[in-house]
């Protein structure tokens, strides 16, 4: 799932938007509140979440943040709209 598509998705809950490094510092977290983001994401990376499904290997690998993952998700977003 990607930024965008959280972000549309908590935004029409009235919810604050989130960012990369800011879903990092939560997986990072040692607030055991937290856990329940451990138990629902499998991984993540500046493109965004893989939400754990069954039958799924857990690996809370992380990758590095995806400097151009904006630049080509509005890219992407773009060429649909005008395809």
């Amino acid at each position: 799932m990607s930024w965008i598509a959280i972000n549309n998705l908590i935004g029409k809950e009235g919810n604050p938007q989130v960012t990369y490094k800011e879903f990092d510092a939560r997986w990072k977290s040692q607030d055991p509140t937290d856990q329940e983001l451990k138990d629902l994401v499998d991984r993540f990376d500046g493109q965004g979440i893989v939400i754990k499904t069954q039958g799924m290997d857990s690996n809370p690998e992380q990758g590095e943040p995806d400097k151009n993952g904006v630049a080509s998700a509005a890219m992407n977003a773009t060429n649909r709209a005008f395809a």
